[in-house]
Formats: C-alpha cells, structure tokens, sequence
C-alpha cells in the first residue's frame, strides 16, 4: 500500500446522530477497506464510549501489535506432520492422558453476531466483547493437566475469518481477554470456502494427535454443526477407536417461525451448550475439570451477569432450543461444596428465564 496510515490513528466522532451516521459508517467502511488491504500496519478497533444508539462518541484507533508472550505464541502456525494411526483400545481411550480442544472464534467465545451482515465491519474488529467466562474455562481446563494422572492438553483455535489482518485482531482479542495459549488456523482469502476449509484444518489436526481425545467447540450461526458432523463421521470410518465429542453453543434460534436470526440446528450426537457455566458442568460431568474449576467459571458467570448481562447472553442471542429440545445439565452432586451448587442454580434458573423469551431485540 502506498499510503499506510500511521500508528496509533485516532478519529472522534462526537455527538453521532441518525442525520450523520450514514457519513459515519461510509468512513468506518472506508477504515475497514484501507485495513483489509494492508494500508493500516495494526488492527483498527472500534470502541463506542457509551452503549447508546445516538449522542454518544466512538472511536476508530489503529493500534499497536499487542506483545507476544514470552512463551509460546498465539500465531499463525504451520499444521504438525500427521502421526501414524495407531491401534487405541477402547478401554485406554476411557481414561485418555492427552486431549486436544479445538475450539470456533466468532459467536463461539467472541460476541461477533455473523448472521448481521451489516454490523460485521463493527463487530469483527472489536477486542473487547467475549462471551463472559469461556476465557476462564479454557484456561482451567488447562491447567487441570497439572493434576495428578492428567496428560497434556492442547488448545488450537480455527476460524473462518479471511485475510492476516483481520485475523491479527482475533490475536489481539484471544491475548487480551485471557485465552490459553495455542496455534490460530484463519482462512488464507475469501475465495476459499469456510466449511471446506475447516473440515481441512480440524480433520488435519486430529490427524496429528490421534493418541488425544478430542473436544471440539462451535455455534450454530453457521457451519459448525455441519463441520463437525462431517469430522465425526470420518472419523468413525478411519479411526473409529478414536473419542470425538462435539458441543455447540446456540447462539441463534434454529427453528423457522422462532424469533431472530436463523441458526443452523445441531445433530443429534452434538452436546449444545447457552453460556460457559452449562458447558462447564459438561466438562465437570466428564471430569475434565473439578470442582475448584467449576467454582472459577462459575463466579466468572455469575460477576459478569450481575455486572452487565449482555456480557453472556447479548440481545440478538436465542437459545429457545436448549430450552423446548436439548435440556441444560444437571446440578452437581456427591461431595461438592454447596456454595458450588448454589452457584449452577442462580444460573442455571437464570438460563432457563433468558432462553425461554430470546432472543430480547424481537
């Protein structure tokens, strides 16, 4: 680009009216084209001061590359070469040392809303809106490989977004909010077709770790029920010792006649899940996590709702489904502290109540 913008750019734009925000969005859109073409050297974030529709500030600032980690870096990286399949008993794959989880990006553990084409140029470059307590769940289920008798567990990110840049923001956004430490797998351009490629890269990393058990994590905006179903019916061909379990969050209503955008509807076989505490239970369910695990993503869920209840369930979310068809998971049970119980039930009530009338924009 002969023109690259200077770092850090800062525009204000005060007192946004609907007189003016048509002007407005013509010079997002513009920022957004300059960024996508590599005039911009950072990502550009859009930060509105206040969450009001008008009479409010927002920002357009390029900024700077967040540091890389001391340790390893969330980038970009070359797939591992495919080990050779190995003959796994069931009975070892029942108790599994290592577990690789792969896990969707956008309306997976960021607040992107893929289904409102007119708000992606918004949403797509922000930092700052990830579906409150999904940081903490992956990090905890991480660090349970310390545990005595658990193996290593590896978390890689794939996502359909296109083009280096724009992925360089879900760098940024997975740094910044907290998200373990794993390779990232984005879209080369917007000529190659999202569910193509990650059949590609996930069937590619399952490949390489065929002595892990595999969780795979999605939503139900797009192409994550249909890509993992895919997956799971390969692997039940080629490997079919190997342990697949699959969950999708239902951040959209997939029933036609239901209020809001129309999501794709999960399989039968995949686990779908409203927030991070349900799909924590989940993991405690399985003993991927224990209770002190639990107890995080709970308080995690729970402070961020009182706080600001978009931060789990924004207002485009509809998840009648895990409501009318796909049940929330039971309390837990047996030796568990009771403030742990009283915990899943405030928001396991409060779910149920959201859920039953989302999603709120109808």
């Amino acid at each position: 680009c002969p023109y690259p913008l200077p770092v850090p750019v800062s525009l204000v734009f005060s007192g946004v009216s609907p007189e003016n925000y048509d002007m407005l969005k013509v010079v997002i859109a513009s920022l957004w084209l300059l960024f996508t073409l590599g005039c911009a050297s950072s990502p550009v974030e859009l930060a509105p001061v206040r969450e009001t529709p008008w009479d409010t500030s927002i920002v357009v600032e390029a900024q700077r590359e967040v540091p890389a980690p001391t340790t390893r870096v969330l980038t970009q990286a070359p797939l591992p070469a495919p080990k050779a399949s190995p003959s796994i008993p069931s009975s070892s794959l029942a108790a599994a040392k290592s577990f690789l989880l792969i896990s969707d990006v956008d309306d997976t553990i960021r607040q992107t809303h893929v289904l409102d084409r007119s708000n992606m140029s918004r949403s797509g470059l922000r930092t700052d809106r990830p579906f409150a307590g999904m940081a903490a769940l992956y990090a905890s289920w991480t660090h349970a490989s310390s545990h005595p008798g658990n193996g290593s567990r590896t978390v890689s990110y794939v996502s359909g977004a296109p083009y280096k840049r724009i992925q360089s923001v879900t760098l940024a956004f997975l740094r910044k909010n907290g998200f373990p430490e794993g390779d990232f797998f984005g879209r080369n351009s917007l000529g190659s077709k999202t569910h193509a490629f990650k059949v590609e890269k996930i069937s590619q990393l399952i490949e390489a770790n065929l002595d892990s058990e595999v969780i795979l994590i999605g939503d139900n905006g797009e192409y994550d029920p249909a890509v993992f179903g895919e997956i799971t019916r390969r692997a039940a061909t080629k490997h079919p010792n190997l342990r697949i379990t699959s969950f999708i969050r239902q951040a959209y209503n997939d029933q036609r006649g239901e209020e809001g955008d129309l999501g794709m509807e999960a399989t039968p076989e995949q686990i779908v899940f409203a927030s991070a505490a349900d799909l924590a239970l989940r993991f405690y369910e399985r003993r991927w996590i224990g209770e002190r695990e639990l107890g995080m993503v709970l308080r995690s869920v729970k402070e961020s709702w009182d706080a600001k209840m978009s931060s789990v369930f924004p207002e485009w979310v509809g998840c009648r489904a895990v409501i009318a068809r796909r049940p929330l998971p039971s309390l837990p049970v047996g030796s568990i502290q009771l403030e742990t119980v009283k915990l899943a039930t405030i928001i396991l009530d409060r779910t149920r109540e959201y859920c039953e009338r989302s999603p709120l924009d109808d």
